[in-house]
């Protein structure tokens, strides 16, 4: 029977997973620590110049560090929910599956039912003919227009 996958998270290591989370948090430990030697008087006394650059750039940097935690957790919840609905579409299969497997007797009614017809070639037939039908291949589809202009042309001139 054929499931749906799960969605994967990351296929990092988890090695690789959690060097990023330490560089992370030194990325957002160093974002605190800059925000708050731009703040010390002594520092901003020392190296204003420095500070003025710094300070330009610390809500980027800041915003960084944050987005570099928020945007997988993002991701991992949107994973979950979807993953939460595959593994109960995966049941709902597997719950038809063994329905089918063991059916009352309803469903066995059914099925023998298919079974008669798909022996007899797979389709009821339905007998047409005339004019009831809405499209033929006998002709093509110009020999049609033609027609159409024709019967058009004698209604104009009153002609049978």
């Amino acid at each position: 029977m054929a499931e749906e996958e799960p969605y994967v998270f990351s296929l990092a290591t988890q090695a690789q997973r959690a060097m990023a989370a330490g560089l992370g948090a030194l990325n957002f430990v160093g974002v605190v620590v800059l925000g708050r030697l731009c703040v010390d008087p002594q520092i901003v006394a020392q190296k204003a110049q420095l500070v003025q650059a710094v300070s330009a750039l610390l809500p980027g940097l800041s915003a960084y560090a944050v987005a570099f935690f928020a945007i997988p957790a993002l991701r991992w919840a949107w994973c979950q929910r979807k993953n939460a609905g595959i593994e109960e579409r995966n049941a709902a299969r597997m719950d038809a599956s063994k329905s089918l497997m063991r059916p009352g007797k309803l469903l066995a009614a059914k099925l023998e039912a298919a079974k008669r017809t798909r022996g007899r070639g797979g389709r009821r037939r339905v007998a047409s003919g005339g004019d009831d039908n809405v499209f033929s291949s006998a002709k093509s589809a110009s020999d049609f227009e033609a027609d159409d202009f024709e019967r058009r042309l004698r209604e104009r001139t009153g002609e049978k």
